[in-house]
Formats: C-alpha cells, structure tokens, sequence
C-alpha cells in the first residue's frame, strides 16, 4: 500500500509518513476551518514531487481556489500552462446567466478551466469539445497524482442522490484507471435528507477522513480517521496557517478520559445473552461537567434494549443531558422498527455535544452511517484509541463473524 506525503511535517509524522491508501480521502470542514487549504497544501506537495494533479471545483468556489494556491505561493496560471494543473468547474444554468456563462467557456484557452459535466451546454459541437477536453485532463495526470473534488453540496440539493451517485462512481472508475492515483473530496457539512447515500458514496470511495473544524475562538483543529475494522487514534489535533505553511501539533488524551473510555468497556462486559442469535456486547458511559451521570449496558432491563436506550430513557429520561459527552463501545444505530427510534436519533435529540465510539458497526450497509447521521446534526464524533478498539473488537469477536456471515448470505440472495 502506498503512501502519500502530505508535506505537513507535523502530520505526516503523526501518521508515520503520509496518507496510507490507493482511492483517496474525505477532507471536510465548516467555513474557515482550513480544510479547503488543508487540501490545497496536500496537492501542492504532489505538485512539488513532479506529480499531475486536477482539481474539481463547483462553480463560483473556482476563484477562491484560484486565491487559495497564491496564498500556498504557487502560480495557478503557472501551473496550467505548464500542463501540471487543470481546475474542472461543475456548473449549470441555474447559477450562471448566459453571459456569465459565455465569460466562464472563454477562460478555457488562457485559464485551463474545464467543465466536467457540460450537459447544460445546448450546443451540441461545443458539448462534446469540452467533453474531450476533460478526458484529455484525466489522460494527462500521469501515473501518480492527487485529484481533488470539490464538495458535491449544491448539485445533491437539486439532483437527487441516486443520480450524482451514479456520477460520481463513474468518474471515479474513469480515475482509478490510472495506477498509484490518490484522491481527495473536499466536503461542507450540510443538512440532506438523503444522508444513507452520502455514507454509501463516501464509505464506498474513501480509505478515510480528514476532519477540520473551528472553535468560537478561531482556533482550528484537524483529525484523521481511517476506514478500517479496528477504529485508529485519531485524537484533535490544533492546526493554524502562517505565511502559507500549515503547522500542526500534537495532542495527547488525558489518564482521566481514558479511564473513561476503559470503564465503558468494563460495562459492556455484564452483557447477558439473549437469544439464540448473537449480540454485541455494548457498555455507555454519560459525562457531563467532568464527572459521570449515568452508566449502562446493553439488555440491562430487558432484552433487545439497546444500551444507548438504557442511558437515555431508563436511567435520564429527565436529565438535562445538553452538551454532555456519550461514550459507547459500538457505533449507534440508525434504523429500529416502528414506534422504536435509533439511538442516533435519541443522542440528537437529546442535544449530546460530544460521542466517543470504541467500534464501528461491523456489518458493511451500517457501518460509518451512525457517526456520519451525528456528524451532519452537528455532534462531535471520536473514536477509541486503537488499543481500547482492539479490546473491545475481540470482545465482540462472535457477532462481528455473524455479521460477515450475515452480508456473504445477502450478496448471494441479491447475485440470484
């Protein structure tokens, strides 16, 4: 497996020597949290090492692109000329008045722009020269490189997310033909009612995620998070940007959260067994102003009840539990059936500030969808340090094999 230098001293040291991957990462972040100069840093370090590089951007952020790279003091006009850069720009007519429009295809020859999806250019000569335009961009960025995809927010609120699903895995084939080609997607947080196929697209490209976020006093954060069984440390991490370089420093968890995270564990160890079926074994842990409110496990009352449920409603039903931090050993569900909520839903309801997970949901349609949900309604998510995860993966060792079971039935239903 590849690495890829991100050229962020700091970073790369904490993640032993780069990005670790062949498909690509999601970088997401709020307004003037950095990520979209996070990115640009990343790609200028490919660009240094000689490596293509095309960058997608959706359509008036291609300027502030444009600022972005002077500000990493980088040429961008530089870069295009000299067959390095090329800035693909998703536009349509519902933002651009049609001189707009004919201003943004006539940058083409001086800027290097190129339309990615030209499917509202009525002339169909001109559609299928930006067509060719574009693939010839693809072709040019060589056998290495970083593309970076700007965020898909504003078309998935008009088009519906099958369809810029089917887009978007068709690019990616078209991308991934190229061999040691790593990718980046820039992503905004935003409110979508469609949230189960945002975790399908982004579980189903990226090796992981790189968050950024920015507190009430300006001060920015970033972590990195990888897709994989067993969740790594991926503690926050304070990030500032001074004359163009990204300094980044370390972070170290106290012995008190992480005596925490042990006692959640201990909890989820009383589990009684159930049925015939297999259960994870889950402990929850509710801290609210340093110190603990609730503790609970998973059938502590009654059998199916989740522990998440138990700590709600059993235990604080009348507890004002706003901005409080919820620790469980597996990720929340997201789907119960009728009247039952998912205990994603009650955590936001509930107006839980912060959930710290020891495990994601091992079965492959759930798994990431839980803390995805908490992260669009506005709840910080973290993860168990990997030598707590691995614990508490052995632990579960039984339903995670049911649940691989489980998924190789189903894709053979569904192959019939």
């Amino acid at each position: 497996m590849r690495v890829y230098p991100t050229g962020i001293k700091e970073l790369d040291k904490l993640l032993k020597g780069g990005l670790p991957g062949d498909r690509g990462y999601m970088i997401t972040g709020k307004a003037e949290s950095g990520h979209r100069l996070l990115a640009m840093r990343i790609m200028k370090e490919s660009l240094l090492r000689g490596e293509y590089c095309l960058y997608v951007t959706y359509g008036q952020s291609y300027k502030t692109i444009m600022d972005d790279l002077r500000v990493l003091d980088l040429d961008p006009l530089k870069l295009m000329k000299n067959g390095f850069l090329r800035i693909s720009d998703y536009f349509s007519l519902d933002f651009y008045e049609r001189e707009e429009l004919d201003a943004q295809l006539s940058t083409i020859e001086s800027e290097g722009v190129i339309f990615i999806l030209p499917e509202y250019i009525e002339d169909e000569e001109k559609r299928r020269a930006y067509i060719k335009l574009h693939q010839d961009s693809i072709k040019r960025i060589g056998k290495a490189g970083i593309v970076i995809v700007d965020s898909l927010n504003e078309r998935l609120e008009r088009t519906p997310a099958e369809i810029v699903l089917r887009q978007w895995k068709n690019f990616r084939e078209k991308l991934t033909k190229q061999s040691s080609l790593m990718a980046l997607h820039l992503y905004t947080p935003m409110v979508h009612q469609d949230l189960a196929k945002f975790a399908e697209m982004f579980h189903y490209f990226e090796d992981g995620t790189i968050e950024c976020d920015i507190d009430s006093e300006g001060k920015r954060y970033l972590r990195v998070r990888f897709r994989m069984p067993i969740a790594t440390d991926d503690f926050w991490h304070p990030f500032a940007i001074r004359n163009g370089k990204i300094i980044v420093q370390a972070m170290a968890k106290t012995e008190t959260e992480i005596s925490y995270l042990e006692k959640a564990i201990e909890l989820a160890r009383k589990c009684k067994g159930e049925d015939r079926r297999i259960h994870p074994k889950v402990g929850v842990l509710i801290i609210k102003d340093g110190k603990i409110i609730c503790e609970a496990f998973r059938n502590e009352f009654g059998y199916g009840e989740h522990a998440e449920y138990v700590a709600l409603e059993r235990k604080c039903f009348n507890v004002d539990l706003e901005g409080a931090t919820l620790i469980t050993t597996l990720e929340p569900c997201t789907s119960r059936k009728h009247p039952k909520m998912s205990c994603s839903q009650r955590i936001i309801e509930r107006k839980i500030k912060k959930v710290v997970i020891g495990m994601l949901d091992p079965f492959w349609s759930v798994h990431g969808r839980g803390e995805l949900i908490l992260f669009h309604n506005g709840v910080s998510v973290e993860h168990f340090p990997s030598s707590l995860s691995k614990v508490i993966w052995k632990m579960n060792k039984g339903f995670i094999g049911s649940q691989e079971e489980l998924r190789i039935e189903q894709h053979s239903t569904e192959q019939k």
